[in-house]
């Protein structure tokens, strides 16, 4: 499947937007650096080079996977270089730059890289998005090459050029199952997790495989930690093929809000949101989209918990009667 991939276009598109602020966000910021870079390598003796790529490359994206540590809530993530911006840090592109020397030793103004400008601010929250934890800022860089990694082993796994067309290749989509019971035990009594573990199962979150190279060290992890985008990184990529490939994003991309893994509470939210999505999906691509759609969809999956409860006990109940009415005619006869 051919796809319609701009860079130029969206370079010059995104140069020339004002990326959306939060006012009144969490105070603690974070900034993530989106690096693209050309395969073959571009002539960059011109100051213009940026303007003359030719159409017919196809971009690389740099995404690294996190080190696995444990109580470290990223930990084996797929994400882009980036972290906490410290209080030396000049600015919030200050902070990706830095951080991205730091991780996986890509000095991007040694390099030379070409900053074609920034996506929307976020938050990143936790427990279903009751619970703002960072304000993150997305950065876009070009390079004219492919750089050679060095990795911080401490924080980085492991990390590699990805052809920017196979995060929208349908061979490479796939979902992973996530415990929501904690987040929902915090925001309710959490001595009930084991309860609400067996009773709500598991969230479904759309995801998509990467293939690590022959010689990545991400090849040789069980199948159930090799590299998956989701989560915060996948929106972010949700919002930057808005401007390289619109078309390919809306029909292509397969990004869809979690939903629960048991069919009864699945139905029901179905049904509950639907004029929600409906919605939602005419706002597309209103700035960040994935992630704004993520946010409100939330309180429908709560009221899915509650009402799937009161289903749930409505049924035992009936069929509890049903049975004991069932018992006692066989009992007189």
């Amino acid at each position: 499947m051919d796809f319609d991939l701009d860079l130029l276009t969206g370079l010059q598109i995104l140069s020339q937007k004002t990326p959306m602020s939060v006012t009144n966000g969490p105070t603690k910021r974070a900034s993530v650096a989106v690096i693209l870079a050309t395969d073959p390598p571009q002539k960059t003796s011109s100051p213009y080079w940026i303007h003359q790529i030719p159409s017919n490359v196809v971009p690389h994206v740099l995404l690294i996977q996190r080190s696995f540590r444990e109580k470290d809530r990223w930990s084996g993530h797929v994400a882009l270089p980036g972290g906490i911006r410290e209080a030396d840090d000049k600015s919030d592109v200050h902070t990706a730059i830095r951080e991205t020397n730091e991780e996986v030793g890509i000095d991007l103004c040694e390099q030379g890289a070409y900053f074609a400008g920034s996506l929307d601010e976020r938050i990143v929250s936790s427990n279903w998005g009751s619970t703002p934890l960072i304000l993150l800022s997305s950065f876009v860089f070009v390079l004219p090459n492919l750089c050679e990694l060095h990795l911080d082993e401490k924080e980085v796994f492991s990390a590699q050029w990805i052809p920017l067309t196979d995060l929208l290749r349908p061979k490479y989509f796939t979902y992973i199952k996530v415990d929501p019971s904690r987040a929902i035990a915090n925001q309710t009594i959490p001595s009930l997790q084991p309860f609400l573990q067996f009773f709500v199962g598991k969230l479904v979150y759309s995801a998509i495989r990467l293939e690590p190279q022959i010689d990545s060290p991400a090849l040789l992890l069980p199948i159930n930690k090799r590299p998956l985008l989701w989560g915060i990184t996948h929106s972010i990529f949700v919002d930057l093929f808005v401007f390289f490939s619109p078309s390919s994003a809306k029909s292509c991309i397969i990004w869809t809000l979690p939903y629960f893994q048991h069919y009864d509470l699945r139905v029901i939210t179905s049904l509950i949101s639907w004029n929600y999505k409906r919605r939602m999906s005419s706002r597309y691509p209103h700035g960040n989209w994935a992630i704004t759609t993520l946010n409100g969809y939330y309180k429908y999956l709560k009221l899915t918990l509650i009402i799937g409860f009161l289903f749930r006990i409505t049924l035992f109940c009936f069929l509890l009667s049903n049975l004991l009415n069932m018992n006692i005619a066989t009992f007189y006869k």
